[in-house]
């Protein structure tokens, strides 16, 4: 089985963002211990995923009004 995680945003707008996570491969043949369910250095890693997901889709639905300095971080 190959398990895909994805996230959608909708903006205020309208418009519909898509994030691929990735994906996960979890054997049905052959289940054990590592196999069966997430291990927590995976969902580490797609929470990690996740969260640079919003906070870039905050910030394009900011942008319009949200001053951005040249190296990338916010500026106010």
């Amino acid at each position: 089985m190959d398990v895909r995680i994805m996230i959608e945003t909708e903006f205020e707008n309208g418009d519909l963002r898509r994030h691929d996570l990735g994906r996960l491969p979890r054997p049905t043949a052959m289940i054990c211990g590592e196999t069966i369910g997430l291990m927590l250095e995976v969902a580490r890693a797609i929470l990690e995923r996740l969260q640079k997901a919003i906070v870039v889709d905050q910030v394009v639905e900011r942008q319009p009004s949200w001053p951005v300095a040249t190296d990338g971080m916010t500026g106010f």
